[in-house]
């Protein structure tokens, strides 16, 4: 992700890009976070309990967790 970043930031010549990238990256893993965990409580509910439904939801709330905490 920070590579990305770093890649696009790069083209902007003005700009500090490995600074922006350090002080956004996190903004952004944020942001994908929350989408993440919103995504797996919305599979959640509408899972009806199926075993494979319940795995899928478990490893995005886990994701969301590891983005969020970096």
């Amino acid at each position: 992700m920070r590579a990305a970043l770093m890649s696009a930031l790069a083209e902007v010549p003005e700009l500090d890009a490995e600074f922006v990238a350090d002080r956004l990256l996190p903004t952004v893993r944020r942001i994908v976070a929350d989408e993440l965990g919103e995504m797996a409580d919305r599979v959640d509910a509408e899972s009806h309990r199926e075993p494979v439904l319940d795995r899928v939801v478990a490893k995005l709330h886990d994701r969301a967790d590891v983005l969020a905490e970096s």
